[in-house]
């Protein structure tokens, strides 16, 4: 059994050595906020003998803004540090079950900006990116982990370190590829009048 810590660590080292690849780029501040939440989780796991996951709920809704253009930010900003107050504050001593359902809706609306995103890029450059599609993936992969748990159907630690090892590969991806890399470039020649 002393496998699965290895690849617990294994996926915290790969996710947290990210963002560094990603400086300056457009998703750089969504790696780095996802790149703090296992390693803030786990610290306070060791220090206090806390099982909490207090740092998932505003680690997620840090991602979500970053998806968004600096513009938008800093023309809803006031509103966007009232909301995260408020996430700080529901935050605190809430059920395990509400902590599930808010962390799978902050997944579902990063999953509708980055399919948003991939239909624009579609849409207005005639290109697909694999890039966009591997976050998809992801996205969706941790909106099922949760809902699994909330529904049950989880088969306890097969379940979850399957998709500590499927995030590994895909932290992998995001270490080697960057979202501007050509080579994840799919162009089309099709002209949407002609479909």
């Amino acid at each position: 059994m002393k496998t699965i810590p290895i690849i617990f660590y294994i996926g915290i080292i790969i996710w947290s050595t990210i963002p560094y690849r990603h400086i300056g780029k457009r998703y750089f501040y969504f790696f780095y906020s996802y790149a703090l939440a296992d390693p803030l989780t786990l610290y306070l796991r060791i220090l206090f003998h806390s099982p909490s996951n207090f740092f998932y709920i505003p680690v997620n809704f840090i991602a979500f803004v970053s998806l968004f253009n600096s513009q938008f930010i800093k023309k809803n900003k006031l509103f966007i540090l009232i909301t995260f107050i408020i996430v700080l504050i529901i935050n605190i001593n809430i059920s395990s079950s509400v902590y599930l359902i808010i962390v799978s809706l902050l997944n579902f609306l990063i999953l509708i900006k980055i399919v948003y995103e991939f239909i624009f890029s579609i849409n207005l450059e005639r290109l697909t990116n694999i890039f966009l599609i591997v976050m998809i993936l992801n996205t969706i992969a941790t909106i099922f982990q949760f809902l699994g748990i909330i529904t049950g159907f989880v088969n306890g630690y097969f379940y979850y370190y399957a998709f500590v090892i499927f995030q590994i590969f895909i932290g992998i991806f995001f270490w080697i590829f960057k979202e501007d890399n050509p080579k994840l470039n799919i162009r089309f020649n099709i002209e949407w009048n002609d479909l």
